[in-house]
C-alpha cells in the first residue's frame, strides 16, 4: 500500500509506523513520492509519546476548558469530541494539500509530524495573546463578552425557552431601548458601552424581565428587524424539522447497508456549478477486497491466505 499510495496517514500511537516497520526511512525507500502524516496524540518521542486520548482529553490539556464555561463552576464536557472534527482533521487536510502542491514542484514526498495536542493548542491563539499582553490568565467568561453589553441568553415564554441577544454598538443599544416595556434602559449611564458593561447585572435583569413575555422565535425576528443581533435557542429536532432557513433542503436522507436511511446534514459549501454530493461514509473495512484486488493486484489465493492469518479482521 505504501508503494501505491500518494498519502499515508496514521493517527495512532506516535511510534505506530515504526512498529509496523514503515517508519520514515522505510517509507522513503519504498516510495520517495509518498506524503506521510503522522498524528500522535502528544508526540512521537518524549515523555508523552505513549499517551492515548480522545477529543475531550485534548481540549482539557490544551486549555480550552479553562477559558470556557461559567466562572467558579467545574469544567463540563461539550457533548462531543471537539478537536476530533475541528483543528486536528483540518490541519491534517491542509498539510496534505500543501505537501501535494509542493511535490508538484519538487517531485519529492514529505514526512509531516502533526501532534493532535499541538493542533488543539492552535485554537488557543487569542488566549495566549491575551496572556502575553496582560500577564493575566484568561478565565471562563460565562456568557459575557469583552465588547458587547448586554450579551447573554435570556429566558422567554415557555419551558426551556431562551433567546440570545448581543449588543455591540451604541446604535444597537438605542434600537433595543425603543421597545416598549424597557424603561430601565433609558438611563443615560447606559449610553456608552463602558457604562453598560459596568451595570451588566442590572441590565440583564431588566432585559430578562421583558423577554419572559415573548415567544423566542418572534422576539429574535423582531430584534433582527431593528438591526439587533439575536437568535432563538433551538433544539436539534427544531433545527432539523422546523428551521425556515435550513428547511429540508439542507438535510439529506441517505441509505445505509443496515437496511434503513439516516438523516445527515448537507454540505454548507453550496457550489452552484458543481454542487457537492452528500454520501454516507464507508463502513470500516467495506472496501478491503476492492483495495486488495484493484490496488494491490492480489489473487484470490493470496487473499484467502491473508484472511486465514487474521490479517483482514
Amino acid at each position: 500500500l505504501v508503494v501505491t499510495s500518494d498519502v499515508v496517514v496514521c493517527n495512532l500511537g506516535g511510534d505506530q509506523l515504526e512498529r509496523w516497520g514503515i517508519g520514515e526511512p522505510r517509507i522513503r525507500a519504498l516510495n520517495p513520492r509518498a506524503i506521510v502524516v503522522n498524528m500522535p496524540s502528544m508526540e512521537s518521542h518524549g515523555p508523552r509519546s505513549n499517551w492515548r486520548g480522545f477529543g475531550d482529553m485534548f481540549v482539557a490539556v490544551a486549555g480550552l476548558k479553562s477559558v470556557s464555561g461559567h466562572p467558579g463552576e467545574p469544567p463540563l464536557p461539550w457533548g462531543h469530541q471537539y478537536a476530533d472534527f475541528s483543528s486536528n482533521p483540518f490541519h491534517a487536510a491542509i498539510a496534505v494539500m500543501a505537501a501535494l502542491h509542493e511535490r508538484e514542484r519538487s517531485g519529492d514526498g514529505q514526512f509531516i509530524e502533526l501532534s493532535q495536542y499541538e493542533s488543539t493548542v492552535a485554537l488557543m491563539g487569542p488566549s495566549v495573546l491575551a496572556l502575553g499582553a496582560t500577564g493575566q490568565a484568561p478565565r471562563p467568561p460565562g456568557n459575557a463578552d469583552p465588547e458587547a453589553a448586554p450579551h447573554n441568553f435570556y429566558r422567554c415564554a415557555g419551558e426551556d425557552a431562551w433567546c440570545a441577544i448581543a449588543v455591540f454598538t451604541d446604535e444597537q443599544w438605542r434600537a433595543l431601548a425603543t421597545f416598549s416595556g424597557l424603561p430601565a434602559l433609558a438611563d443615560p449611564a447606559y449610553a456608552s458601552a463602558a457604562g453598560r458593561r459596568s451595570a451588566l447585572a442590572a441590565i440583564d435583569e431588566a432585559v430578562e424581565g421583558w423577554t419572559r413575555r415573548w415567544d423566542r422565535q418572534t422576539l429574535a425576528a423582531e430584534l433582527q428587524t431593528r438591526g439587533i443581533p439575536a437568535g432563538p435557542y433551538q433544539t436539534v429536532p427544531e433545527m432539523v424539522q422546523d428551521d425556515p432557513t435550513l428547511g429540508r433542503h439542507h438535510f439529506v436522507e441517505v441509505e445505509h447497508p443496515v437496511g434503513r436511511s439516516f438523516v445527515v446534514h448537507g454540505n454548507p459549501i453550496a457550489a452552484r456549478r458543481s454542487p457537492p454530493a452528500v454520501r454516507r461514509a464507508p463502513l470500516i473495512g467495506e472496501h478491503t477486497f476492492e483495495v486488495l484486488i484493484e490496488v494491490l493486484g492480489l489473487d484470490p489465493a493470496e487473499i484467502a491466505e491473508l484472511a486465514a492469518a487474521g490479517a483482514l479482521e
